[in-house]
C-alpha cells in the first residue's frame, strides 16, 4: 500500500467515513492514477478536470458517479494533500424527472379506509392480507387478482 493511499485512508477513519464510502474514495483514487498512469499528487488541477469531463462524456457515467468521483478527489486534494482552494466544475444533474407525484390529502384516506372496514366482504378462505386486498379492489372497482 503506498504512504498516500496510507494518509488518506487513515483521514476517512479519522473522520468516520462509512466502509463503503472509503471504498469508493479509493476506488475513484485508483482509476484517477490508472487513467493517467501517475500517481494522483503528481497532477494539476487542469488534469483532474479534463478526467472528470472524461467520465461524464466517454464513460458516460450517471451524475451520481460523477460527483462521488469529484467529492473523492476533493478529499485527497482538500483534506489529505492540503491543497489550497481545490474546486471542480461538473454540470448539475438534469432538473426534472417527469411529474411530480400526487399527494392526496388524510381526509382522502380516512373516507376509503372507513368505507372498506364498514363494508362486509365475505372472508372465507382469505388471510388478513388477502381480505384487505379484496376489500380494497371491490371498494375501488378493480377486478381481483
Amino acid at each position: 500500500m503506498t504512504p498516500l493511499r496510507q494518509r488518506m485512508i487513515d483521514a476517512m477513519l479519522l473522520r468516520g467515513f462509512a466502509p463503503r464510502t472509503q471504498e469508493a474514495y479509493c476506488d475513484a483514487v485508483v482509476a484517477l492514477a490508472k487513467h493517467f498512469r501517475r500517481s494522483p499528487d503528481t497532477l494539476s488541477a487542469a488534469q483532474l478536470q479534463s478526467y472528470l469531463l472524461y467520465l461524464i462524456t466517454k464513460k458516460k457515467l450517471a451524475y451520481a458517479s460523477v460527483n462521488q468521483a469529484a467529492c473523492a478527489f476533493r478529499f485527497i486534494f482538500g483534506t489529505v494533500l492540503r491543497w489550497p482552494e481545490v474546486r471542480f466544475d461538473i454540470p448539475m444533474a438534469k432538473a426534472g424527472f417527469g411529474t411530480t407525484p400526487r399527494i392526496r390529502a388524510r381526509a382522502f384516506f380516512t373516507l376509503n379506509f372507513r368505507r372498506l372496514v364498514v363494508q362486509r366482504i365475505p372472508l372465507r378462505g382469505m388471510n388478513g392480507a388477502t381480505s384487505i386486498r379484496a376489500r380494497a379492489e371491490k371498494a375501488h372497482g378493480l377486478t381481483p387478482r
